[in-house]
């Protein structure tokens, strides 16, 4: 695949995505896939869901994320690769096949409610911190922690550079964040009701594991890429175990973007909803094209 001209890969988003994007992309979604995400929902409408539920997030990106990715590349054979963030690997499962549409909703609401039960047992956060590097992200997580003992903070997302995520309790997130600021960085708190990524998800993987072994998981004739682990996932034993595993590693993204590159891509597509990972890559850089579903 190397040195193959304008070779495309498509990203799908994770649960970072703002109410509002998720508002807007279901004004636009089709009639059949809008009655599949409200069943698998048990709602009645798409005007009462509530889109700062992870039970309710995470299949709707899944159902967005589809509608976009195959809106702008409708053949799958057009692809070299496929990488999700975080919860976006089950879209990019779903787009080349692996899953069914069907299993995969059943998969997202499944791993919603087992991070949503999680959430209820230790209250956490998370924060996006922009403009430090690792190693003084690493000092403030550590300048944290020893201000807060039996406080827990990961790192949980290295986005690029200078774009890391942090998750964990949520008094020592906010502490990281204010303490960010006062260093001259960006601090964002995510949208997102729990501290995914980490120690607070560890107790869903038990029952996650056994879930994913009750789902018809086919092999991937469309490159795969683990965001966690930074490699092509081709069996159905290796996506099953990435997928088990994912709930509490730290999502390397920078590194999976740097690993499409090598393999020859040259046109990064953002299945959406929202922009956020078509800005990622901006930043990131390396990429002859950016394309984004929403067309923004």
């Amino acid at each position: 695949m190397t040195g193959e001209p304008d070779q495309v890969a498509l990203c799908f988003p994770g649960q970072g995505i703002p109410a509002a994007d998720l508002a807007c992309g279901l004004r636009r979604l089709s009639p059949g896939r809008a009655d599949r995400l409200l069943a698998t929902l048990s709602a009645h409408s798409l005007d009462d869901l509530d889109l700062t539920d992870t039970r309710v997030v995470q299949p709707t990106i899944l159902a967005l994320s589809l509608s976009g990715a195959r809106a702008m590349v409708p053949r799958t054979g057009d692809v070299a690769l496929v990488l999700g963030h975080s919860f976006g690997e089950i879209s990019a499962l779903a787009y080349v096949g692996c899953l069914s549409e069907e299993d995969a909703l059943r998969v997202a609401a499944i791993r919603g409610e087992l991070c949503w039960k999680q959430s209820l047992q230790r209250d956490g956060a998370m924060v996006a911190i922009l403009g430090l590097p690792p190693a003084e992200v690493e000092w403030l997580r550590r300048r944290v922690l020893g201000n807060l003992p039996g406080a827990q903070l990961e790192t949980a997302a290295v986005n690029g550079p200078r774009q890391l995520v942090l998750s964990g309790d949520r008094p020592a997130v906010h502490t990281a964040a204010e303490d960010a600021i006062a260093h001259a960085a960006e601090a964002r708190i995510l949208p997102i009701k729990g501290a995914f990524h980490g120690p607070h998800m560890a107790g869903a993987v038990p029952d996650w594991a056994r879930f994913l072994d009750t789902v018809e998981i086919r092999e991937a004739r469309i490159p795969f890429v683990s965001s966690t682990e930074v490699r092509l996932c081709a069996t159905s034993a290796e996506i099953r175990r990435a997928l088990v595993r994912a709930l509490v590693l730290p999502v390397r993204f920078a590194a999976a973007l740097d690993f499409a590159a090598s393999q020859g891509v040259r046109t990064m597509v953002d299945s959406g909803p929202g922009t956020v990972l078509s800005k990622l890559v901006r930043r990131h850089g390396g990429f002859a094209r950016r394309l984004t579903a929403s067309g923004r």
